[in-house]
């Protein structure tokens, strides 16, 4: 599927513009199950825990966002071989990072 010289590039990145939306609300349910989860593990607050639709909600979206992307990259070379660039980078660092023994945070901030 080649869905950018189908309808063009205004609508491909207008599609993943929408699907990174829905992406960023199923990671908001799935972060409030993991807080629920989380509570539930400690013993405090204890009531159900995180249901199978939200990881399956999380799953269809991410895969959602991945095909959109995947559409945008195949449309131009140089720019998939510039997120290519930035992928390898970003992982690189972040293994660094962690390796340093640093948080989270600070393995995702820039600097």
């Amino acid at each position: 599927m080649n869905l950018v010289k189908q309808i063009g590039i205004a609508p491909t990145l207008e599609q993943t513009a929408e699907e990174c939306n829905e992406l960023i609300i199923a990671c908001s349910a799935l972060a409030h199950a993991c807080l629920k989860e989380a509570r539930i593990v400690r013993g405090e607050n204890p009531h159900e825990a995180c249901e199978n639709t939200v990881i399956e909600n999380l799953c269809e979206e991410i895969a959602d966002v991945r095909i959109m992307i995947q559409e945008i990259c195949d449309s131009n070379h140089h720019l998939s071989e510039n997120v290519d660039k930035w992928d390898r980078y970003k992982r690189n660092r972040m293994l660094r990072r962690f390796a340093a023994n640093c948080t989270v945070e600070e393995a995702n901030t820039d600097g």
